[in-house]
């Protein structure tokens, strides 16, 4: 018997180039999601992102849906450039188009502006991620 999967499109974003000025699209692998705790869901989205180790995402949704971030410890991540990150973890649950919730972990920081799915938090919670460019999609088996 098949694995079951679902198939989500890339997203546009907005860039500018930063010689000439102009604004264009591109297409990446951003996906729409609810994120909840003990309060309300809230819908956010976020970039799969193979490269993170960690999901990452800003601070301020996880205080949204309820989560005292004051009340964890905090520790210090790296990102891109070795940028140094002071973040909080904390178990949360996740949904995307064609999925029941999710319970995983996340860090949520302060400084961080983009969402990140990374790798514990999000590509574990899957048997395969999968990312078909020349077409745009995104598949997740179960």
């Amino acid at each position: 018997m098949a694995n079951k999967f679902i198939e989500l499109p890339f997203q546009p974003r907005l860039v500018i180039n930063p010689i000439t000025t102009k604004e264009y699209k591109i297409q990446e692998p951003r996906v729409s999601l609810w994120l909840s705790w003990s309060k309300k869901p809230i819908a956010t989205t976020a970039l799969i992102d193979s490269g993170a180790t960690y999901s990452l995402l800003n601070a301020h949704l996880g205080e949204y849906v309820g989560i005292k971030l004051n009340k964890k410890k905090p520790i210090k991540i790296l990102g891109i450039g070795n940028k140094e990150l002071v973040a909080y973890a904390h178990p949360i649950k996740i949904k995307l188009d064609g999925t029941d919730w999710i319970e995983t972990e996340a860090h949520f920081s302060y400084e961080q502006t983009v969402n990140l799915l990374g790798i514990y938090g999000f590509f574990n919670k899957f048997s395969e991620v999968s990312f078909r460019a020349n077409e745009e999609v995104i598949k997740l088996t179960f």
